[in-house]
């Protein structure tokens, strides 16, 4: 570290002022925004010293104002814009609430098209529910942003409309997709196609009007989570071609097929398959033979979580057992989110035979109200072939369960201390 002699004297000089200006935007980086513009009041060598200041965060949340306060809530937002043209932002959080009049969606666009002029290089955007109208349109000038390295929306119950005919996001790294309504599937193909460093990309309760096929084709993706719990047209389907893509979560209805191209890069999967049960054989038979091409592409995780609807799904496939699943050799963890009220327990009994360097066994909400957590670790293959057989024994004395499992975690780990 470079030391700084500052020589004093009985002046009232002030010393803080000599500090070069990299240092001093060093220190301002510490306080918040409104802090950093009140310096300019100092004296004549502050006045413009933070107009310069690269990195300014702001975070506007409606719903942390105070109820009377919310109606001036974008009025607020605007006056603490007035920044100069050279001051960037770094980090702009918009969260209003429910608007009333469209004149409030007008302020909240102005504002966005503001901070993109400010390059701004963080944003998380709510769209507030606009009562008369679902259909909405963001700036143009929002998805041609070249500062733009992280960009959050939130958008209940609004439509996207009118997507511009260029898009180029250069730098985006994470791209957050919450409860946005496509009009069609061109809109979010060409979105996605126009990320060429996209690393993480969440989409979370997206919804389409029309029968959708997509791929996501992004050869820089290391994460990748979908979320679907609301209706969506049947045959939805959706392509991964992800070589490089190491984190998968995937929570859905048995509305949207997950096609995989090439997931064998990935380590860890989360999967959850819900929604069939309420359907005939033949529709369960579907989501098992679904459920089942998912986890064949995903054999080389090393941890993977499944809940125990994506345990019975796959127990719906005709003559289903062990050999119509793939071999984990490379999973150590497996995490079950399982009630035992519901099936036997015959598909996590042919998983784990499928997993021979299996090393923790864990359900996170235990097995009754008494057992919150059970962590059952296998040390090498004969323990883990005396802890199957075991296992099985317990499936078929179901009344038994409980009790016997809390007597092998128990043993289990008697013998590690020993």
């Amino acid at each position: 570290m470079h030391s700084i002699k500052i020589q004093q004297d009985d002046s009232s000089e002030d010393f803080i002022s000599q500090l070069p200006d990299e240092l001093l935007h060093h220190i301002l980086s510490f306080l918040p925004t409104k802090d950093i513009v009140s310096t300019s009041a100092l004296s004549s060598r502050w006045k413009s010293l933070w107009t310069f200041f690269t990195i300014v965060n702001f975070d506007f949340n409606a719903w942390k104002e105070k109820q009377k306060e919310r109606s001036s809530f974008l009025d607020r937002v605007r006056r603490e814009l007035l920044i100069p043209d050279t001051t960037r932002i770094r980090k702009f959080h918009l969260h209003p609430d429910c608007a009333v009049h469209f004149s409030q969606i007008l302020a909240s666009m102005s504002i966005v098209s503001q901070v993109v002029n400010h390059k701004v290089e963080e944003l998380d955007l709510s769209i507030p529910y606009y009562l008369e109208s679902n259909l909405f349109t963001l700036p143009h000038c929002l998805f041609t942003s070249e500062t733009l390295i992280s960009l959050k929306l939130h958008m209940t119950q609004v439509a996207l409309n009118n997507f511009p005919t260029s898009i180029f996001l250069p730098r985006l790294k994470t791209l957050y997709l919450d409860y946005i309504k496509f009009q069609d599937e061109h809109s979010a193909q060409f979105l996605l196609s126009a990320c060429p460093v996209l690393k993480e990309l969440y989409i979370d309760n997206c919804g389409w009007t029309e029968t959708t096929k997509i791929t996501i084709s992004i050869p820089t993706l290391l994460t990748l989570s979908l979320i679907f719990f609301d209706e969506n047209p049947p045959d939805m389907s959706i392509k991964i071609c992800t070589p490089n893509l190491l984190n998968l979560y995937y929570t859905s209805s048995l509305q949207v097929e997950l096609i995989a191209c090439n997931l064998s890069s990935v380590i860890r999967a989360e999967v959850d398959v819900f929604g069939w049960l309420s359907y005939d054989q033949r529709v369960r038979v579907q989501a098992a033979h679904r459920t089942l091409r998912l986890l064949k592409a995903i054999r080389g995780v090393k941890f993977l979580e499944l809940s125990y609807e994506t345990l019975q799904a796959i127990s719906f496939a005709e003559n289903f057992q062990a050999n119509d699943l793939p071999t984990f050799y490379n999973l150590t963890d497996l995490n079950v989110n399982f009630n035992f009220a519901n099936r036997d327990g015959a598909a996590l009994m042919h998983v784990l035979q499928k997993s021979p360097n299996l090393r923790s066994l864990h359900f996170p909400q235990g097995f009754d109200e008494e057992y919150q957590k059970h962590v059952i670790p296998v040390k090498d293959n004969a323990e883990e072939v005396r802890f199957l057989n075991i296992y099985s024994r317990m499936l078929r004395l179901w009344s038994g369960f409980q009790s016997i499992a809390q007597k092998i975690y128990q043993k289990t780990w008697e013998r590690r201390r020993g």
